[in-house]
């Protein structure tokens, strides 16, 4: 069976980047998520976190791994992170957001081993949201989790479940799972919980291919996942050779139904639905973008039980696994976008978004929060060819959702399956198309800070019920996410 390590703990820092052999004690022990500089309350200077940082974890390997296959997996570093295992190099990965994989099966030893890694947070035209001005700070750091994974040669690479029918007196699921490599004698088995644990359906099947889907035809009544009661399933795979468990996979899942129609309203279960959200940046004082599980948590929980919102925006890029797992969990609706601001990059550039979209649209599609993927450069201009290989990758990876692509004009090629517009006038500007969700309003139009005197805060709060009541008015508008939830 897999075995997964946190491997959160015991790293030596050094804000610098030095050689393989310099001495433990001239490094600071520290614990992830780190940023690689603590800042100032206010007025961070985005030069104070440009550098190259390097990290080291020493750590055991025992005969467990004999016949198995051994990786680190990082939910993500930035900007860009070289990894070295018992100094050789393992790879290079651009890009700060998403998270990647090496593996070190031909490399470890057993006994004592040592990863090195170098993040280097230097601004870098090359990489997305880089390439030209950039209106939100990066930070940098190894500021997300990072585990060791050790598996069976033969196991569970991915595995998407997508409920069907879910309205209907006969709702189904089903399972894609892709598997690293085909064996003989191999069984899958598939068993679907309820939140207390009690089976549900179960599924048993021999594996053909590395390929494969596990179907659950005509499941018994079910319980809808909705904001009021966000109901959670869990689905296991369990992988098996010759009767002997070999690998297993545990994703969660809700079923619901959202989608946005041509009449211009959003509907969740078959109920129509009017957004009201906030952005989201994963920014914290102090410790920029390190928050831990429970910060990530609390954020979730502040937009909808605080600001009463029943959808965030994860601007401009994709966000902590916790903190979407925690709108799984309570019900608010997200919609996730990829990396970038304004700017499009060249071929090698675009090529990088593409790895971003595939690996967060991979990472998250069984979040029953996530409503729609964005799979366009916030604001940036129209870019017909790029823009239509996002989407055929967003629908080709994941059939069950719809797209969105944020622009701030409204004469734009419409090449997704929902218009989504940043507009900031004091009005709503007439949609052209429908479905039509605005996605940006307020916030910089009116900088309003928590010291400054109340009628100014009373002004920037009216300024967002206006707009909601604008668009509480036009049924060609889906709803409308304000900008910005948190500094």
């Amino acid at each position: 069976m897999r075995i997964i390590r946190n491997f959160n703990h015991d790293w030596y820092f050094i804000p610098e980047k030095v050689e393989h052999d310099l001495p433990d004690h001239r490094f600071e022990l520290v614990t992830l998520p780190h940023t690689n500089k603590l800042f100032s309350r206010h007025f961070v200077d985005n030069n104070d976190y440009q550098f190259v940082s390097t990290y080291r974890k020493h750590f055991p390997i025992g005969e467990e791994i004999s016949g198995k296959r051994i990786f680190v997996d990082f939910d993500g570093a930035l900007l860009m992170t070289t990894v070295y295992i018992n100094g050789k190099l393992l790879g290079v990965h651009k890009g700060g957001y998403t998270p990647f994989s090496f593996e070190l099966t031909e490399y470890v030893v057993l006994g004592e081993n040592v990863l090195t890694v170098y993040v280097d947070a230097t601004e870098d035209k090359g990489i997305p949201p880089y390439g030209n001005l950039v209106d939100f700070l990066t930070f940098g750091g190894i500021y997300r989790d990072v585990h060791l994974r050790i598996v069976d040669r033969c196991h569970i690479v991915t595995a998407f479940a997508r409920p069907i029918n879910v309205l209907t007196s006969s709702p189904s699921l089903e399972c894609d799972i892709q598997l690293a490599q085909w064996d003989t004698n191999l069984r899958i088995e598939a068993v679907l919980e309820d939140a207390q644990g009690h089976i549900v359906a179960q599924q048993i099947q021999d594996v053909r291919s590395e390929s494969m889907t596990v179907s659950f035809p005509e499941l018994e009544p079910i319980e809808l996942w909705s904001l009021e009661n966000p109901t959670l399933y869990n689905l296991r795979f369990v992988l098996s050779r010759n009767g002997v468990s070999v690998d297993q996979e545990d994703v969660r899942v809700g079923f619901r139904s959202a989608e946005f129609c041509d009449d211009g309203h959003f509907y969740l279960n078959g109920k129509p639905l009017k957004l009201f959200g906030l952005n989201r940046h994963q920014t914290y004082p102090y410790i920029g973008a390190a928050a831990p599980t429970r910060l990530q948590h609390l954020d979730a929980e502040i937009l909808k039980y605080e600001l009463g919102c029943n959808v965030v925006r994860t601007a401009h890029y994709p966000q902590s696994p916790h903190f979407l797992n925690r709108c799984d969990e309570i019900g608010l609706l997200v919609f996730e976008e990829i990396v970038g601001w304004q700017h499009i990059g060249n071929e090698a550039w675009q090529a990088l978004v593409l790895q971003d979209l595939r690996a967060m649209l991979e990472r998250d599609r069984h979040h029953p929060s996530i409503i729609l993927w964005g799979v366009r450069i916030n604001e940036s201009p129209d870019n017909d060819d790029l823009y239509t290989r996002t989407n055929v990758l967003a629908h080709e990876l994941d059939p069950t959702r719809q797209t969105g692509g944020v622009r701030n004009f409204v004469r734009s090629t419409f090449l997704e399956d929902v218009f989504t517009l940043n507009d900031f006038t004091e009005g709503i500007q007439p949609p052209l198309v429908r479905p039509h969700l605005i996605t940006e309003f307020g916030g910089h139009m009116f900088p309003t800070n928590t010291w400054d005197h109340e009628e100014r805060r009373i002004e920037h709060a009216l300024k967002h019920a206006r707009k909601h009541n604008l668009q509480m008015g036009l049924s060609d508008v889906a709803g409308a996410i304000g900008w910005c939830a948190f500094d």
